[in-house]
């Protein structure tokens, strides 16, 4: 781990991976762990999740406080993504944050979507 990803960890007292689990439908490929990043957005933690054969997910807070999830790392100037927190958090793996999708048309609440810290 680098000493820029120590220094994010410790200034926002935030994990070195969380999981996202749960999501069985049209966004089930943005599940797994998320590494916490050396590059922060809207200053708050970032969490890529690499991809075999290139490519990442970018797990980040957007500028209204709620989490979002993307392929494109330039969602994240626009705080566009296809996974949301339905409430702003300081970190995904708040206890009890709710989630929801994007369907291609409109968000979706998903309950049995959760982040969670590690593994």
């Amino acid at each position: 781990v680098s000493s820029a990803v120590k220094a994010i960890a410790t200034e926002f007292n935030a994990p070195l991976k969380v999981t996202l689990e749960g999501h069985t439908g049209v966004r089930a490929h943005y599940m797994g762990v998320y590494e916490l990043s050396d590059v922060k957005a809207n200053g708050a933690p970032r969490f890529v999740k690499r991809l075999a054969g290139g490519g990442a997910h970018y797990l980040y807070r957007n500028s209204a406080g709620k989490w979002m999830v993307t392929r494109n790392e330039s969602d994240i100037a626009k705080n566009a993504g296809h996974l949301r927190s339905s409430r702003a958090a300081d970190l995904p793996c708040e206890a009890g944050l709710a989630w929801q999708y994007y369907d291609g048309s409109k968000l979706q609440d998903d309950p049995n979507l959760r982040c969670t810290e590690g593994p």
